[in-house]
């Protein structure tokens, strides 16, 4: 570690870490304003699968829900990713992880976005997950991105 008079190998001393730990520094979810928006995601919550539909209606009977936003509401492309735009924004079609996004819902409250959430049902038929490397390698493995050319590596 290179300190400001650019000695090897001694620590500095965070100026930041006194209000870290105490709890005084304040973070972006620390401010709130009046009439602030919030936003959360409804998770797929299985490894593998394909997702048949996303009921919203009873969502959407929450008081609070501004709206609700589907892979259909995503504009332009719904991809993303650093090597390859290989990643949902929201999940359109396949599942390939548990994390992957259902929904975008915006409430007026915490409380409505949280229950609005959880009111979301997704119907998703599981598939088999790939739990190593070594499953997802074998010649009659499931592909993770089949419209690519490599299918289960990325790059070689």
């Amino acid at each position: 570690m290179i300190n400001m008079t650019g000695e090897i190998g001694k620590s500095i001393p965070r100026t930041d870490a006194c209000g870290k730990v105490t709890g005084k520094t304040c973070y972006a979810v620390d401010f709130y304003r009046d009439k602030m928006l919030w936003a959360g995601v409804r998770r797929a919550n299985v490894a593998r699968g394909r997702l048949k539909s996303v009921r919203i209606e009873n969502a959407l009977k929450i008081k609070g829900v501004r709206k609700i936003l589907l892979a259909a509401d995503v504009g332009g492309t719904n991809r993303q990713g650093v090597v390859q735009k290989d990643q949902e924004v929201l999940a359109d079609d396949f599942i390939n992880h548990r994390g992957c996004a259902v929904a975008l819902v915006v409430a007026e409250d915490r409380y409505s976005l949280e229950k609005a959430v959880r009111a979301i049902e997704p119907e998703i038929e599981e598939l088999p997950p790939l739990l190593s490397i070594e499953d997802s390698l074998e010649p009659d493995a499931a592909l993770i991105n089949p419209e690519y050319e490599g299918g289960n590596i990325l790059l070689k």
